[in-house]
């Protein structure tokens, strides 16, 4: 199995029953490195999230093209807390 594919699997078995607010009036803009990690997030956390519309980009340009086109009320930045190494996108 490959290691993205084993992330997406933990993510959903991790995912419980809990309902969350309605959020569909809400956005999430996502910024990574790899656009298939980038997809499946798309598709897997907006259920989770309470329906946020989400979208992912992977440079800079894209990021900042869609950040100053919309209002923003909070910004977030994740870390992860190693480098990833060419088998972790395997």
């Amino acid at each position: 199995m490959h290691l993205r594919d084993k992330l997406i699997n933990d993510i959903r078995d991790g995912i419980g029953s809990t309902q969350v607010d309605d959020n569909s009036n809400k956005s999430i803009l996502a910024r990574g490195c790899d656009p298939e990690m980038g997809r499946r997030a798309v598709e897997l956390l907006p259920p989770i999230l309470g329906k946020p519309e989400m979208v992912a980009v992977t440079n800079d340009d894209d990021f900042m093209q869609k950040f100053t086109r919309r209002g923003v009320t909070r910004l977030f930045h994740i870390e992860l807390d190693k480098n990833l190494k060419s088998e972790d996108s395997r």
